[in-house]
C-alpha cells in the first residue's frame, strides 16, 4: 500500500541466475587483480626502502671510527666503544631475527635519536652481548639502557629495541629465536 501511495513500482523482476554468476564472477576476478596489483606495489615500496637504507648505512659505515661517545659517557658508561661518525654521533646497527642489519639508529652527543632513512625498525634490534647458551633475555626500550642493564647481568642477552613501540615486535622476535 506504502509502494502504491509513493507511486513505486514494487514487483520483483525475474532475477537471471547465469548473468548474476557472471557478475560475480567479474567482480572477484577484479578485486583479485586489484589485490596483486596492491601487492606487487608493495613489494616495490618495500624493495625500494630497503635500496635506500643500504645506500644510506653504506656511507655512513665507511666514515664512521671506533671509540668512545660522549653521550654514553655522560650517562656513566666509560670504556665502551662503538661505531663514532665525524660528528661525533653514534652509529648503532640494528638486526632482524636472521642476523641481517636492517635498520640504523643514530644517537648524538646530546642524545638526538634518529633512524636512517630506509630503515626498517619493527623488530629490529641491537643486541649487546651475546652469550653462547641464552637462558635469559632482557629487552630494553634504549641503547643507553640496554648498555646498563647488560653490565648488571652480563650472563642475559640483552638486546635494545630502540623505542616502546618497537618491544613488543622485538620480543616476539626473541620468542622464535629462544623459544
Amino acid at each position: 500500500m506504502v509502494a502504491d501511495v509513493l507511486n513505486i513500482d514494487y514487483r520483483t523482476t525475474e532475477s537471471d541466475p547465469i548473468a548474476d554468476q557472471k557478475r560475480r564472477d567479474e567482480l572477484t576476478a577484479k578485486r583479485t587483480k586489484q589485490a596483486e596489483a596492491q601487492r606487487k606495489r608493495d613489494e616495490l615500496e618495500k624493495s625500494e626502502r630497503k635500496e635506500q637504507f643500504t645506500r644510506n648505512y653504506s656511507v655512513l659505515s665507511a666514515k664512521a671510527t671506533t671509540g668512545e661517545s660522549e653521550y654514553l659517557i655522560a650517562k656513566g658508561l666509560n670504556g665502551i666503544e662503538c661505531q663514532i661518525l665525524p660528528d661525533g654521533s653514534i652509529l648503532l646497527p640494528l638486526t632482524d631475527g636472521d642476523a641481517n642489519i636492517v635498520a640504523a639508529q643514530t644517537i648524538s652527543e646530546i642524545g638526538s635519536k634518529k633512524l636512517v632513512a630506509g630503515s626498517a625498525k619493527q623488530g629490529s634490534y641491537h643486541a649487546i652481548n651475546a652469550p653462547d647458551d641464552v637462558q635469559t633475555i632482557i629487552l630494553a626500550e634504549g641503547y643507553a639502557t640496554a648498555r646498563s642493564v647488560s653490565l648488571m647481568r652480563p650472563d642475559a642477552l640483552t638486546v635494545a629495541a630502540i623505542d616502546a613501540g618497537n618491544l613488543t615486535p622485538v620480543a616476539e622476535v626473541m620468542r622464535s629465536k629462544y623459544p
